[in-house]
């Protein structure tokens, strides 16, 4: 498949970010370690995948961004007003909505909450409700988003 210029460097913005939040949230020093996949299979903005290794006994962490449903559906109809919990839609969308960067960013920073969340509570964190995992992903992207973005590296 042949990529255009115009998505190589969607593609470079998404990566780059990446890089950089897993800079700034000292992902690097977490027990998973993580990777990044550009991909249009998902039907949402972004998945995180858990994948354990019986043979090394190693966990590795996949986040899978699906950029095309991130520009085409959430930074115009958001996250509704309760998808997972009540008010998601109210506390999430004022910062997504119309800005396709702010919503890359979201979805990343969303993503690695849950890996986050996984590294503090690991197995034992999987019986915790869905609801609560959603609402630590969001609580720790916005908790980044909210801040001092002039001070970081931007791109």
């Amino acid at each position: 498949m042949i990529k255009t210029k115009r998505i190589l460097k969607r593609n470079k913005l998404i990566k780059d970010l990446f890089d950089n939040y897993k800079k700034i949230i000292c992902y690097n020093d977490a027990k998973i370690p993580c990777k990044i996949r550009i991909s249009n299979n998902s039907h949402i903005g972004g998945r995180f995948y858990i994948t354990y290794n019986p043979y090394t006994n190693n966990l590795k962490g996949s986040i899978n961004i699906n950029p095309y449903i991130i520009r085409k559906i959430r930074i115009k109809k958001g996250y509704g007003i309760n998808s997972y919990y009540k008010n998601r839609g109210e506390k999430i969308d004022k910062y997504i909505l119309g800005n396709y960067k702010k919503a890359l960013r979201f979805v990343i920073l969303h993503e690695f909450g849950h890996l986050n969340y996984y590294n503090k509570y690991g197995r034992k964190g999987s019986k915790k409700s869905l609801v609560r995992k959603e609402l630590y992903a969001d609580n720790f992207a916005l908790r980044y988003l909210n801040k001092d973005i002039k001070s970081w590296k931007t791109i």
